[in-house]
């Protein structure tokens, strides 16, 4: 999982999962005292590709809003996670980030890791088929 940039130009978080789920979530906890800020549900994951792009400002179908507002602070750490069906058998990932981080980051640029750094949207789906899922 990382932040990057949707089509848009809007900040997202890429999703990259292993054994493809029929429903998932996700969601941003500030951190200190960790608490969501916001969550986001996918009813019908895409049949076709591993990875999905989701809008934090503007989520698109299949993915919704299911609680909270997406207004980040700049001074503040939060940390994204996704997860396949309910959340109970564990997590696809996380990211640690503030938006200094993230919000010089272009088209085709990927926040990784916790603390994170700037990889290429290439670096980012090799290193989620080859760490992630082995």
């Amino acid at each position: 999982m990382g932040v990057t940039r949707a089509p848009n130009g809007h900040l997202a978080l890429a999703v990259v999962w292993c054994d493809r789920p029929s429903t998932m979530g996700a969601w941003i906890l500030k951190q200190n005292p960790w608490k969501a800020v916001v969550e986001y549900k996918n009813p019908e994951v895409d049949s076709v590709s591993d990875f999905q792009i989701l809008d934090i400002d503007s989520p698109e179908a299949p993915w919704q809003l299911s609680s909270g507002l997406a207004k980040l602070y700049p001074d503040v750490d939060y940390t994204a996670e996704a997860w396949p069906g309910d959340g109970k058998n564990g997590i696809f990932g996380q990211v640690g980030f503030r938006l200094k981080d993230v919000e010089k980051l272009k088209t085709g640029q990927v926040w990784l890791g916790t603390p994170g750094h700037v990889v290429t949207w290439n670096y980012f789906l090799e290193y989620a088929e080859k760490d992630a899922c082995s």
